[in-house]
């Protein structure tokens, strides 16, 4: 249901795994681009019906098998027998949060200065689908972030903020506090004495860069407290010990690796989190 370019992208991706698809307009005509109006007419298995609207779904309990159409020139109800439906009527953008800050115009679009990603708020930069009831597209609104990430340096800049700063602010917004049972490592050699020690050791390898490595060190620095006798917890600056990142091959951060004997035999990262903590609290039992 719909007669954007939302409903005709939706219905061509749908054509290629349904044997038909309908597409219901409440109008008279599509409001999609005319060379994607043109897509459409050139799939059999698409069919558009226009001036048609809504008025039920029906089912059986278990899934949808048809719908109530009234025609909105005649008032002539129809049924239409379908089994699966989609509702594809444009994009609510979810800019609610940020109402009487900056200034959004009546679809909800935060707006921006001209060419820029400058919103009505100096020093507040927006990006992506909030901001673009055109594209709707994740490349897109990627290229997008990249653009708002140039204007924030460049505000940064004129303030006179510059990378020297931001190194003497570090310890304002990342205190690495790894309490006396984490134990910080910079090269090999360190790490190889705390492995000799025979206890299964977790280690975790982080980044000053990282928020969520700054999240896990808080966890790991009251976990390792509980398993002190237990277990051994190594945390490894990835900018300090290159030659580990080599060894233990770490692409990204965070990374957990457990090592018993000697040997890795669990390997975390930033995508598996949630198993991570499960096997902690397995552990600790």
């Amino acid at each position: 249901m719909g007669g954007g370019d939302a409903a005709a992208d939706k219905a061509l991706q749908l054509a290629a795994y349904a044997k038909k698809v309908t597409i219901l307009v409440r109008s008279s005509s599509m409001r999609a681009a005319a060379v994607v109006q043109e897509y459409l007419k050139a799939i059999p298995s698409i069919e558009v019906l226009y001036d048609v609207e809504v008025v039920e779904v029906q089912g059986n309990g278990s899934h949808v098998t048809g719908l109530k159409l009234e025609d909105t020139k005649t008032k002539k109800t129809s049924t239409l027998p379908i089994r699966t439906v989609y509702f594809a009527l444009g994009f609510s953008p979810t800019s609610q949060l940020f109402k009487g800050q900056l200034a959004i115009d009546n679809q909800g679009y935060i707006e921006l200065e001209c060419r820029t990603h400058k919103t009505s708020r100096a020093g507040v930069f927006a990006a992506g689908n909030v901001t673009d009831p055109f594209y709707q597209k994740a490349g897109y609104a990627a290229g997008m972030g990249i653009g708002a990430a140039l204007d924030s340096i460049a505000f940064l800049t004129d303030l006179g903020f510059s990378s020297i700063i931001a190194d003497q602010w570090k310890s304002r917004y990342y205190v690495p506090n790894m309490g006396s049972f984490v134990h910080p490592v910079g090269n090999s050699h360190e790490l190889s004495s705390l492995l000799a020690k025979q206890l299964p050791t977790i280690v975790l390898f982080h980044s000053h860069h990282c928020p969520v490595c700054q999240e896990i060190l808080r966890k790991i620095n009251n976990r390792a407290q509980q398993l002190k006798d237990a277990a051994l917890f190594v945390a490894v600056d990835i900018e300090k010990a290159p030659e580990l990142v080599k060894e233990y091959k770490v692409e990204r951060v965070p990374a957990l690796f457990v090592v018993e004997k000697g040997s890795v035999v669990h390997n975390f990262g930033r995508t598996n989190l949630d198993q991570f903590k499960e096997f902690l609290s397995g552990f600790a039992n």
